[in-house]
């Protein structure tokens, strides 16, 4: 069984997808053409994951693209695509996608997760530094919601919602343990 721990940073990321590349399996949706491949994820390696457990692998031998199509835990849909620039790369792009639709599908999830994870570090320390500032110049305290605080600091429209819910979970515990530090600083000081 699966850790079901969910995805906050990008060390986690490369464990989960393993975990689930070992369970997933493949439904091929145009067999003849090889086409597109639904990758059905079990239901604990998703949740880990943060995603819906159907993925959809859409390869595009022409254009020498192989796209992923995802649906976030939120409910909002998410697509990645690997798009090679010469033509012996799309080609083994291609023939790979086809040969093993799962792991092309959970290598593409894989690198998609991390990009959105190492913006969630960067948005987790921005929002805490500006909790911070705000505790240093008016008195206040760290008691944030941190949904509350990534909202703040960071502005709904410039962060992505998987990084700004992941943003928000590593932020959690950084506040609970600045507020109780925060709290023993002012009773040792009354």
């Amino acid at each position: 069984m699966t850790d079901t721990k969910k995805i906050t940073d990008t060390a986690s990321i490369p464990a989960l997808i393993e975990a689930a590349e070992a369970r997933a399996s493949c439904k091929l949706g145009m067999a003849a053409a090889r086409k597109r491949f639904a990758i059905i994820l079990d239901k604990a390696d998703a949740e880990a994951l943060r995603i819906k457990p159907r993925l959809i692998l859409e390869v595009e031998a022409r254009k020498g693209t192989v796209d992923l199509s995802y649906i976030w835990e939120g409910g909002i849909a998410y697509s990645i695509s690997d798009e090679p620039g010469e033509p012996d790369r799309q080609a083994l792009t291609v023939a790979h996608a086809r040969r093993s639709p799962v792991f092309a599908a959970l290598d593409l999830l894989r690198q998609d997760l991390e990009r959105h994870a190492e913006r969630a570090e960067e948005v987790a320390e921005e929002a805490f530094t500006g909790v911070d500032e705000n505790v240093t110049l008016n008195g206040s305290d760290y008691d944030w919601d941190a949904d509350e605080a990534v909202s703040t600091y960071c502005g709904d429209d410039n962060v992505p919602v998987i990084a700004s819910v992941m943003a928000a979970d590593i932020l959690r515990p950084r506040l609970a343990k600045a507020q109780a530090a925060h709290l023993a600083e002012l009773a040792e000081n009354a």
